[in-house]
């Protein structure tokens, strides 16, 4: 396989297993809130978070290219670490 895909496909598995930690994590915030908790933040959370659609629009490209560009980097931070480790066992005679 090739080691691009390969680099691809291991930041994919990281980049969602980070994500299910973090919603994990949300989920169990919210499962320990009380009721009246619960509908005050998601209150809070309304009120603040209601924008306009050019604001919701630029705001989600924002958040697309900012995931897009973590994704890119986590794939050269693998490409990078597989070819110090193939320029290493190629050195050791493997």
């Amino acid at each position: 396989m090739n080691s691009n895909v390969q680099a691809r496909l291991i930041a994919t598995l990281i980049i969602g297993v980070l994500g299910g930690i973090a919603l994990h994590a949300q989920i169990v915030n919210q499962i320990h809130m009380t009721r009246a908790q619960f509908l005050f933040q998601q209150g809070i959370r309304y009120d603040r978070l209601n924008p306009s659609l050019p604001v919701a629009l630029i705001g989600a490209c924002a958040l697309a290219l900012l995931v897009i560009g973590c994704y890119e980097l986590v794939v050269i931070a693998i490409m990078k670490a597989q070819s110090i480790g193939t320029k290493s066992h190629r050195e050791q005679g493997g």
